[in-house]
């Protein structure tokens, strides 16, 4: 037979295990919530991240667009005194700089 003061201690007994499940669901509650701002911050840091690499992105498009002009005017300057020299026989001054932007 069980005396009082046993029957007593079992009550107390899960009432001390509760209270320590409490604590521990609280504590994993807290946490989860620090996680899920850690991983919006991640991800507003990625948006912001990719919107900056598709800026970049299309300024290298328009970077290779200005290219490839460059070259297609510099291809016809040179392709006009190829053909120009053919036709006049004054020697071409060696080391002359031809600008295409002028």
């Amino acid at each position: 037979m069980l005396s009082i003061g046993s029957n007593a201690a079992v009550p107390a007994q899960a009432q001390i295990k509760v209270q320590a499940a409490r604590r521990e669901a609280d504590q994993a509650q807290r946490t989860a919530r620090t996680l899920e701002q850690s991983a919006e911050q991640a991800q507003r840091s990625a948006d912001q991240e990719q919107a900056r690499a598709d800026g970049l992105t299309r300024q290298a498009d328009g970077a290779n667009r200005r290219s490839d002009a460059a070259q297609r005017t510099l291809a016809g300057l040179e392709s006009g005194l190829q053909q120009q020299s053919r036709f006049n026989p004054i020697p071409a001054t060696v080391g002359r700089l031809v600008d295409a932007f002028a």
